[in-house]
């Protein structure tokens, strides 16, 4: 895949353990906490959470909020470009060591669709458990419906609570976001949809108009890229996307 492709090419200048602390160059320190509300095809505005209103909204269903401690036009350090691509490498040889391209390997351990929902497969273990960020245990797994029958697209990561910033392994490359909804939705353990209210009150989980972070890792050429917020895919541009991939 292309994004993995100018792997070979990079040269890091630091411990991946520096690029974890964003400790390589007085260029990738982080600048604080920033939100940008994603509108597909405009340019990202980063606005510092301080100053940011997280509200339920009326409309739409839903919003999708992203989150940075880089804000743009911030680059990346070579060691977090590594990092970044690392972290794709891994997802995807996880994906095949397990199987899960395969649908029914996904289900077999444990992943099943998340209440709502049409393409995330959430491992209830996974998503209340206290890893973060790990490629042989992520929260969700994202199938697509296509001709060919189910279609694993890409993983999604979790935070651990509402409250945490996702860790940003490749600067600004590695964007988190989280969701507002217009309802309340039941989140099982404050993280994952299990059911709607019912009079006010949930059957399980907690009532919340907010998700956690979560951040996408495609095992497609995504457009935007590895780390794309946005989940609408053209089912043209998917069929192309997964003829290019080869399975």
């Amino acid at each position: 895949m292309k994004n993995l492709a100018f792997a070979s090419r990079i040269a890091p200048t630091c411990s991946l353990l520096a690029a974890l602390l964003s400790a390589c160059s007085p260029n990738a320190e982080p600048r604080g906490r920033f939100i940008n509300l994603f509108r597909p095809d405009a340019p990202r505005h980063w606005v510092p959470a301080s100053e940011y209103e997280v509200r339920q909204q009326k409309a739409p269903m839903m919003l999708i909020h992203e989150v940075t401690e880089f804000p743009d036009p911030l680059e990346p350090t070579p060691a977090q470009r590594a990092a970044a691509v690392d972290l794709v490498a891994r997802t995807l040889a996880a994906a095949k060591e397990k199987g899960w391209f395969d649908h029914r390997n996904g289900v077999r351990d444990g992943y099943s669709l998340m209440f709502g929902d049409e393409v995330h497969y959430v491992n209830r273990e996974y998503a209340l458990d206290d890893v973060i960020l790990d490629p042989e245990r992520p929260e969700f797994l994202m199938y697509y419906d296509t001709d060919a029958g189910k279609v694993l697209a890409g993983v999604m990561f979790y935070t651990r609570s509402i409250d945490e910033w996702g860790p940003q392994i490749g600067g600004p490359l590695t964007v988190w976001h989280f969701h507002t909804w217009n309802r309340e939705i039941c989140l099982a353990g404050g993280i994952f949809a299990v059911a709607l209210p019912e009079n006010g009150h949930c059957p399980l989980g907690i009532p919340s108009w907010r998700s956690p972070q979560m951040m996408h890792v495609w095992l497609l050429d995504h457009p935007d890229g590895p780390f794309a917020s946005s989940m609408k895919l053209d089912p043209d541009l998917l069929k192309q996307l997964i003829a290019k991939r080869g399975h």
